[in-house]
Parts: structure tokens; sequence; C-alpha cells
């Protein structure tokens, strides 16, 4: 899993498979290779360049990711009235 911090708001790329099936194999594959582009090198310095943060997070950081920002953001949705239609 992996989220990129911007200073506006992160932009998320989630991998979302049934743990343990050939598809979450996959993804795992998928998201080690991801972290290993994001995590140094040409692309990395791209992004930090145009104002992003990239930042691998494994199943646990990505909760600790959540925890904190859910309820910073459940705060601004219902500050803002906004309603499901």
């Amino acid at each position: 899993m992996t989220a990129i911090r911007t200073s506006s708001r992160p932009v998320r790329v989630v991998i979302g498979f049934p743990a343990s099936g050939p598809l979450d194999q996959h993804a795992r594959l998928w998201g080690d290779a991801l972290g290993k582009v994001l995590g140094g090198g040409d692309v990395r310095e791209g992004m930090v360049a145009q104002g992003a943060d990239p930042a691998c997070l494994d199943a646990a950081g990505f909760r600790r990711f959540l925890e904190v920002e859910m309820p910073k953001w459940a705060a601004a949705v219902k500050a803002s009235g906004a309603q499901l239609d």
C-alpha cells in the first residue's frame, strides 16, 4: 500500500484483495515494486519537486495513517453539512 502526501490532500494507491489468495500475492509484489520505485531515485525526486511526499506503508502503517486522517476528514465533512443523496 502506498500513500502519497501532498500539500493539499493525500493520493492513495490501495490494492484491496482478499488475503492469501493469488490476487493478494500479486498485489504484494506490485506494492513491493512500487515501494522500490518511490523509495528513491528520479521518480521520488520528481514527485518531491512537485510538492509530494511519497510514503510507502505496510498494512500496519496504513492503519495508523487512517486512524489519524479519518477523524480529521469526518469532522470536515460534518462541518461542511455534506450529505449523501
